[in-house]
């Protein structure tokens, strides 16, 4: 019954079942669901009023499914690039005091936005809601590094590094190591192949004056004899 009140919108429905005769919130149906989970995917008129009815009366495992549910939602409407969406879950998670850079599968939004190419989405998440450009996967990777292993996320992973001055001048150093790097392997090939060049001369003087010397004796004998 209480699912059929849900589905339907009734919400003073859904109230005396819930008060009156005890219905259980986090009862869940053959697919899994529970009556929150089912409110969460409709968007009938009231179904906002409804779903703040049953999270406030959710046991606390059942919030945090709720609560996870929405991440996972954000995560994926923004590697959609569906800007209306994301406002509309990070409102609601933030309404439930739950960071916008929680993972849900080792992943957030901002990473998921930025794998995708998303541009605006990535935006939209840093510029309006100082999304953590910190964060990190298991793997240490943050949503710079994920856009940067992809050649088609270019423009994402530049706009990113834009948003990060010091790790733009940690990889600006980087680069001036390396090719201060450069600079001296050249010099010291040069050097190396100057020595050799001297060492071929100096061996092939020696071997030259070998060769006099084994002429001059060869002589020496002749016109002794």
């Amino acid at each position: 019954m209480l699912m059929l009140a849900t589905v339907n919108i009734k919400i003073d429905l859904v109230k005396m079942l819930v008060e009156e005769y005890g219905a259980k919130v986090d009862i869940q149906n053959s697919k899994g669901d529970s009556a929150l989970d089912m409110v969460r995917k409709d968007k009938k008129p009231g179904h906002k009023q409804l779903v703040d009815y049953l999270y406030a009366k959710a046991p606390e495992a059942e919030k945090e499914r709720h609560k996870a549910a929405l991440v996972n939602n954000l995560r994926g409407w923004a590697g959609y690039g569906k800007i209306d969406e994301v406002h509309e879950l990070v409102a609601s998670l933030k309404a439930l005091g739950t960071s916008i850079d929680t993972m849900y599968n080792d992943e957030n939004a901002l990473m998921r936005a930025a794998e995708n190419n998303e541009l605006e989405c990535v935006r939209v998440l840093v510029e309006t809601y100082n999304a953590n450009l910190e964060a990190k996967n298991k793997r240490g990777m943050r949503a710079l590094e994920i856009a940067s292993k992809w050649r088609r996320c270019k423009e994402v992973a530049a706009y990113l590094l834009t948003k990060m001055p010091k790790e733009r001048e940690r990889r600006e150093q980087e680069k001036k190591k390396q090719e201060a790097e450069r600079l001296r392997n050249i010099e010291q090939k040069k050097a190396w192949a100057e020595q050799k060049k001297i060492e071929d001369e100096e061996q092939k003087r020696k071997a030259q004056e070998e060769e006099k010397a084994r002429e001059a004796a060869a002589a020496g004998c002749c016109s002794v004899s």
